[in-house]
């Protein structure tokens, strides 16, 4: 029993609104419940079944929508980058191999850290540089983690850099 209904009242009865809709109040209320009026409900039993089939045939059609993804990119350290305001994000490092070639939503060779704390706090996106300096200094390769859902003037972010022996 909902708001406001009569102990044995029937009908309809919307109880987060108080709204009733039974015979006692709305007389025509009977006729479009049973179906004798034009515009009584459908049998919804056939409308489940239609939703049934256009939810599976919208499912196997293409979608030509664009997903995020994320590419793990090993390479080595060619230039680093670090900018005075946060143009491309503060930092970037420019790498050997191009996260363009698995992820063509990213612009070639670089990518940034997000100094500018936008994507990552800012002290993360400086640890992620100073991996990437020590790399270059030290003629070690890298593995980076590049997310194309985040980018800097169309640079994606790295979100992870590990140094590789």
């Amino acid at each position: 029993m909902g708001f406001g209904a009569k102990p044995g009242a029937t009908g309809a009865v919307c109880s987060c609104l108080g709204i009733r809709a039974d015979a006692q109040h709305y007389p025509r209320f009977n006729a479009f419940k049973h179906g004798k009026m034009p515009g009584a409900p459908m049998n919804f039993v056939s409308i489940s079944n239609r939703a049934a089939v256009a939810a599976v045939l919208l499912s196997v059609l293409p979608n030509s929508s664009v997903l995020a993804a994320e590419a793990v990119v090993t390479a080595q350290i060619n230039r680093v980058l670090i900018s005075a305001d946060s143009t491309y994000g503060g930092c970037m490092a420019a790498l050997s191999s191009n996260p363009q070639n698995l992820l063509p939503a990213c612009l070639a060779d670089w990518v940034s850290f997000s100094c500018s704390g936008h994507f990552t706090d800012a002290v993360r996106g400086f640890r992620m540089l100073d991996q990437a300096q020590l790399a270059l200094a030290t003629n070690k390769s890298v593995m980076v983690v590049v997310d194309d859902s985040r980018r800097h003037n169309g640079y994606c972010f790295a979100s992870r850099i590990d140094v590789i022996r």
